[in-house]
């Protein structure tokens, strides 16, 4: 069986191309050519905002945890999230 080959906005296996079409896949997918990528500075800018994220989430887990300031962990957790959120909305397919 063959895996998934891409993201797809097609809803159905007639939007498909014919390579696609030939083999049993897993669900239905769009054509390698139709993925577009995230490359430079963009990629890099997500990529760091990302670990610092983990990293202010675990902080403030932390600082949390041993109750040693309780506002600013707090202000770290939701600093962290809030940049997981800013990745979620860059990274989504606009279509």
């Amino acid at each position: 069986m063959k895996l998934m080959h891409g993201l797809s906005n097609a809803t159905s296996m007639n939007e498909l191309c014919e390579g696609c079409k030939s083999e049993p896949a897993i669900g239905f997918t769009a054509h390698l050519s139709e993925i577009r990528r995230m490359t430079g500075p963009a990629a890099l800018t997500l990529s760091l905002l990302m670990l610092a994220g983990v990293l202010l989430t675990a902080g403030g887990i932390m600082m949390l945890v041993r109750r040693r300031d309780r506002t600013r962990g707090l202000l770290m957790l939701a600093t962290g999230l809030v940049m997981f959120g800013n990745v979620a909305i860059w990274t989504l397919p606009l279509s």
